[in-house]
């Protein structure tokens, strides 16, 4: 990416991207078990499976970019009946689902405040165009984890909570 886009954009630390399937906001750690019971029954009923990235993306737009993103390719029906057995389950304790469609992908970067409009455009032209390598590795999916991220200066710190394996 042109050095005028890349110092544009905070990137993701390799460590803390992640695929979020279903955001819960501030939580009760008495809900921790519920939690776990819900998610577990929901992997159980789904088997191992396999993702890879895909094409380059950016919400809302390429034109005024505030996130970037890599898209998922492989398995994604899968991820896509995963994604909902998780709603369906943490519906029934009280967790509302978002409003706008799930659409798998994992966030690489973010745009820096107040960007002005036309860097922005700058930005997301640079990352359209990104090249993303042929031969894509296999992501293979086997657990889920609950993250419990911690915001701070340099951005949000993510930490596992607890797994759950998928059923076979």
């Amino acid at each position: 990416m042109p050095t005028m886009a890349a110092q544009n954009v905070r990137w993701i630390p390799r460590e803390n991207v992640h695929l979020t399937l279903m955001f819960l906001g501030d939580t009760a750690t008495e809900r921790l078990p519920d939690l776990k019971q819900q998610l577990s029954v929901a992997a159980s009923n789904t088997s191992p499976f396999s993702l890879k990235l895909g094409e380059t993306g950016a919400f809302p737009a390429y034109h005024s970019p505030k996130i970037l993103w890599v898209g998922l390719d492989g398995e994604v029906r899968k991820l896509m009946q995963l994604q909902g057995r998780i709603e369906g389950a943490l519906r029934l304790i009280g967790f509302e689902p978002e409003r706008r469609a799930f659409k798998p992908h994992v966030t690489v970067g973010r745009t820096v405040r107040d960007l002005i409009r036309q860097y922005a455009g700058d930005v997301g032209f640079s990352w359209r165009r990104s090249p993303i390598p042929e031969a894509r590795t296999e992501i293979p999916v086997t657990e889920l984890h609950l993250l419990q991220s911690r915001l701070q200066t340099g951005g949000a710190v993510y930490s596992s909570v607890f797994s759950v394996q998928l059923g076979s």
